[in-house]
């Protein structure tokens, strides 16, 4: 989850990179630190914290600015949580993803609904905005399953981080 400014990072108003990190870095070190205590209390195979990265803290296009910052600045808090409270993480680099129970205003479930509405003769026609826009879409199923690792305990317990990258390993979707 996170919020995205386009533009090049050094010629972003200071607000926009403000709100960025606190939304992609500043959020996700709240949670995490809220979540320490319950987490250190419980049973150690349930210690694990999730990152919700992006591919573009690994590859940053000229136009992704503050976010692809704040990605990477996420993916290296959530290591020093691993390396200074003994946490486990799984950092995720997913692309958009969509399944049961998102909700209607987001384009996919919105998509669904206007095509049903086609099918019951109440439109006929669905209009979407920029038709030039390419994205991937994963299910949340497919996402939660995608680390790629036969016991994902053993590289947890190995190295303290788990990096499930659908960008590199095509879980699903394309390479950029």
């Amino acid at each position: 989850s996170g919020i995205l400014r386009v533009g090049p990072l050094m010629e972003m108003p200071e607000a926009d990179f403000d709100d960025v990190f606190a939304v992609n870095m500043r959020g996700f070190w709240i949670a995490a630190r809220h979540a320490l205590p319950h987490l250190q209390a419980g049973p150690e195979r349930r210690r694990t914290i999730t990152a919700l990265s992006s591919a573009a803290a690994l590859r940053p296009k000229a136009s992704s600015g503050a976010y692809a910052a704040s990605k990477a600045a996420q993916e290296i808090a959530a290591l020093q949580a691993f390396r200074a409270d003994g946490l486990r993480v799984v950092a995720t680099r997913s692309f958009n993803h969509s399944g049961v129970g998102h909700d209607e205003h987001f384009l996919l479930p919105a998509l669904v609904r206007r095509a049903l509405a086609i099918r019951r003769g109440a439109r006929d026609t669905i209009h979407i905005g920029n038709g030039d826009t390419i994205r991937d879409y994963l299910h949340v199923a497919d996402v939660v399953d995608a680390d790629g690792t036969p016991d994902p305990d053993a590289a947890l317990r190995a190295g303290g981080m788990l990096l499930v990258d659908s960008g590199v390993q095509n879980v699903g979707a394309t390479t950029d």
